[in-house]
């Protein structure tokens, strides 16, 4: 029987090995769904909202009510001078006093106050909602962007290597004259433009890994999915008519209500509140006890100097939330046609490319292939033709995620899902 002893080290060494966790082994890719779920777990904007929204309808319930009661109590008609200075009993004038005092708030100022509230949470709720789509936009457009740099550099290296080998196939054959020097310093040169479209892509990719991390953190680092995402995407006769389902344009519109609500308010600053006040007051000795009511009602009576210009504020003001709500759908509309106009082009170019650039440079390729089998090309007629048919790859990769980019923008304006992972 034969044993076989393992040095100490290289033991220790796989002992170790066998130990750790399996996440260190392999690290689970990024999806794109992922992204766009975890960017809006992590981000505090959406809770900020809809914290804010939470607030102002709290508040409106209590703009509904009437104010609380006052109580009031105290000492009335107490002498402080003479010999029956602070004392309680001396004089008929004098009484303790307990009352009780309301305030009374017309109910039309009520009810616009608390319909005011009511839209500014309207207003914070649609902003959640559009935070909501704007992070998971933005998320998908970060990602996309890691996906295309990554995939240029790796493709970028990939022509590297091929133009390597080809020098190195060409610097054999200088000797022989079948390859000519100016051919060479040709391939140099190509090499080097090669590397500096290299360093560019990984540059992007740098920048573009940084952006991702902004909405997922250390998340950001995961490799990526190896493939794209397959979304799906049909021209619906009604997608303009969903802008105005936009929660930007939901948040302009309550912000309309809430302004409006506002003139009301301003208007009903015409009409006084008015309060009531009952109290008993209580002599001392045989003396009689007192009781009083009595109502207080404002008079609004600097109209012109206050509540007009209140009025006129708060009607520009409403003007201006209508201006805005109508720019708003305008701005949506024009993203709308834009990212349509973008889906349509990369679609018409993708199967441009499925249909007769990749076929075409493919059957380049083979018969170039063909041809220097028998000696009726050259090995570089081969390197040329190899090189397109990569450049056209990463062209289509390209397509494919301009496609993508438009699509996820399409769906942050009309709110549609359509992402098959």
């Amino acid at each position: 029987m034969n044993w076989h002893f393992m040095p100490p080290l290289t033991g220790c060494v796989l002992c170790s090995l066998l130990m750790l966790p399996v996440s260190s082994w392999a690290i689970e890719s990024l999806s794109f769904n992922e992204t766009r779920q975890l960017a809006v777990e992590q981000q505090p904007s959406v809770q900020a909202y809809q914290s804010a929204a939470s607030a102002a309808r709290e508040q409106a319930q209590t703009a509904a009510q009437l104010p609380d009661p006052q109580l009031k109590f105290g000492i009335i008609n107490m002498p402080i001078t003479g010999s029956d200075s602070l004392r309680l009993n001396r004089d008929d004038m004098t009484m303790s006093t307990i009352g009780l005092m309301q305030n009374i708030v017309r109910p039309v100022k009520r009810i616009a106050a608390s319909a005011q509230l009511q839209a500014q949470a309207e207003v914070m709720t649609a902003n959640s909602q559009n935070m909501t789509r704007l992070i998971q936009r933005d998320a998908a457009l970060a990602w996309l962007d890691v996906f295309a740099a990554e995939k240029t550099a790796a493709m970028r290296q990939q022509l590297i290597d091929e133009l390597h080998a080809e020098r190195q196939v060409a610097a054999t054959q200088l000797a022989s004259g079948a390859v000519m020097a100016t051919e060479l310093l040709q391939q140099d040169a190509l090499i080097a433009m090669m590397h500096d479209q290299q360093l560019m892509a990984q540059r992007d990719a740098r920048k573009a890994r940084a952006t991702l991390s902004r909405w997922l953190g250390d998340a950001a680092t995961r490799p990526l999915a190896a493939d794209l995402p397959e979304l799906s995407h049909t021209l619906a006769a009604d997608e303009l008519k969903a802008v105005t389902q936009h929660p930007l344009v939901m948040a302009a519109e309550q912000n309309v209500a809430a302004n409006r609500r506002a003139a009301e308010l301003a208007t009903a600053e015409d009409l006084p509140d008015w309060s009531w006040e009952v109290m008993v007051g209580q002599r001392q000795g045989s003396r009689a006890d007192m009781v009083s009511l009595q109502f207080t009602v404002g008079l609004p009576w600097q109209k012109q100097l206050r509540q007009r210009h209140q009025q006129a504020a708060a009607l520009a003001n409403t003007q201006q939330a209508e201006f805005l709500a109508e720019d708003q759908q305008r701005a949506l509309r024009s993203e709308w046609a834009e990212a349509q106009a973008d889906y349509t082009t990369a679609e018409v170019r993708e199967q441009e490319h499925i249909q007769r650039l990749i076929p075409a440079t493919t059957a380049a390729l083979t018969t170039a292939q063909a041809a220097y089998q028998v000696g009726k090309t050259p090995l570089s007629s081969v390197w040329q033709a190899r090189r397109a048919v990569l450049e056209v790859e990463l062209e289509h990769w390209l397509i494919r995620i301009d496609r993508l980019r438009a699509l996820v923008r399409l769906q942050y304006v009309v709110g549609s899902e359509g992402v098959m992972q």
